[in-house]
């Protein structure tokens, strides 16, 4: 059973903290801009780090788990070129 005076006063909080918060998330994320890939190594590592499945990686091989060994080798195998 739904309560709606609970679930108005849940909606109000929400917003307040949307207000609260939006601007120190705008000035957080306005300054991270995502750094060019070098590689493929790179880009792996980026649909890794969105997907979780780098997540998944450290929590199932450690912290050393070989990933930025990979990175490496892949960017040097697999370099992008600079653009000018």
């Amino acid at each position: 059973m739904k309560n709606p005076l609970l679930e108005a006063q849940i909606e109000i909080r929400r917003q307040q903290l949307l207000k609260e918060n939006k601007k120190s998330l705008l000035e957080r994320y306005a300054d991270s801009k995502p750094t060019p890939s070098k590689g493929l190594g790179d880009t792996i590592e980026k649909v890794f780090e969105k997907t979780g499945i780098k997540h998944v990686a450290k929590k199932a091989l450690g912290e050393d788990c070989g990933c930025n060994k990979r990175k490496e080798t892949l960017n040097s195998w697999f370099p992008y070129k600079d653009k000018k």
